[in-house]
């Protein structure tokens, strides 16, 4: 015997209903999915900002090493510039001396 019209619409409202569940439970599986992939993600950015702003501080420090370096350099070439400087009045002198 035939369904009637009542039970074969139920049973499609049924088969619909199970239709979007499944699609539904996809959705999610793929919403989850996309979070754990957010979250490893976002974990992989924080690990790679913890070395970048490592690599920042030793690059800040060997700077820092450099420019210390650099006025050593500096004070050096100071006291060799006034010793030179002494030494060429010393030289003027001797020549002025040897020269008379």
């Amino acid at each position: 015997m035939a369904e009637s019209f009542e039970k074969q619409t139920l049973k499609t409202l049924v088969e619909l209903l199970a239709s979007m569940r499944d699609n539904d439970q996809r959705n999610f599986d793929r919403v989850t999915a996309s979070i754990d992939t957010l979250t490893l993600n976002i974990s992989q950015l924080a690990a790679q900002q913890r070395s970048t702003a490592a690599n920042i501080e030793s690059l800040t420090q060997a700077i820092r090493e450099q420019s210390q370096s650099i006025n050593n350099h500096l004070l050096v070439a100071q006291s060799q510039s006034a010793n030179i400087a002494e030494l060429t009045k010393l030289a003027t002198a001797l020549a002025a001396r040897s020269s008379q």
